[in-house]
């Protein structure tokens, strides 16, 4: 039996379509407490690397790392409690270095299935998901949805 993904993220998503959606007692802020201090993202990174075992796709994570937990600093944001507004600011500052495919290929692939961890892992609060959340909108996170879509038919 195959599964089909939904192309499009506002198929992908569960009830909750935009973060206005989300009533106040599930938005990830509230969760700031639970999160000081724990470095989530090397929590899913480690089990991300193992199945990918070459050293470009582990250098492509560092990357992402970098640059997702600057940008969320930067915003006074814990990297694993991201709002959709988040997710386009960061991706407008990708676009600016690099092509949408490029953005798709580097960063795109490693920030989606993070948050998606997080969406389906019982240790985590999770139940909407900013990155999914922006690509629905018109914007630059759509603009690299669209270079996911184009690359690999996903």
């Amino acid at each position: 039996m195959t599964t089909h993904k939904p192309k499009f993220p506002g198929e992908r998503m569960g009830i909750y379509k935009r973060l206005d959606d989300v009533p106040a007692e599930h938005r990830l802020e509230r969760f700031a407490g639970h999160y000081r201090g724990r470095d989530i993202w090397n929590e899913w990174a480690v089990r991300a690397t193992k199945r990918y075992t070459s050293d470009r796709y582990a250098t492509h994570v560092e990357r992402t790392e970098r640059s997702w937990k600057d940008h969320l600093t930067a915003r006074d944001r814990h990297h694993a409690l991201a709002r959709p507004s988040d997710v386009e600011t960061w991706s407008s500052e990708i676009l600016k270095r690099c092509q949408p495919l490029s953005a798709y290929q580097i960063y795109f692939t490693k920030l989606e299935p993070f948050f998606t961890w997080l969406l389906y892992h019982p240790g985590h609060p999770h139940c909407y998901h900013p990155v999914w959340m922006a690509a629905d909108q018109q914007g630059p996170t759509a603009t690299i949805w669209e270079a996911k879509l184009e690359r690999s038919g996903d």
